[in-house]
């Protein structure tokens, strides 16, 4: 499923497409290693961020862990979205544990101007 909330109007290009980009990489995520029945994507754009989360109801695993391995270099996806997210000044949580789904939220700022 997904959701869109918020403002209506397009994001500055650049930040589109690492959002796509990223969003894309948790889905791939979920697809091959989730065994979820559900996944839901929600975006919201306000005036000064843009929040987006996904959630799963698959196998979960240990949140903690898995983003020290990817701070670490040791996984590519995850380690590309934190780059990603150091580049834009953006915020990843990710909530999780094993046998209990997963969520993980990006929280990006947006410039001022727009652009």
């Amino acid at each position: 499923n997904l959701t869109i909330m918020g403002k209506d109007k397009r994001l500055p290009a650049h930040i589109e497409v690492i959002l796509f980009r990223m969003l894309q990489e948790l889905l791939s995520n979920v697809a091959q290693h989730a065994h979820a029945s559900h996944a839901q994507v929600s975006i919201d754009v306000g005036d000064r961020q843009v929040e987006a989360v996904v959630e799963d109801d698959g196998g979960g695993f240990d949140a903690p862990q898995a983003l020290a391995n990817a701070r670490a270099g040791k996984t590519v996806g995850l380690a590309n979205i934190l780059e990603r997210m150091d580049m834009l000044g953006g915020e990843l949580t990710c909530e999780s544990s094993l046998g209990r789904g997963a969520r993980v939220r990006l929280l990006l700022p947006l410039p001022e101007n727009g652009g």
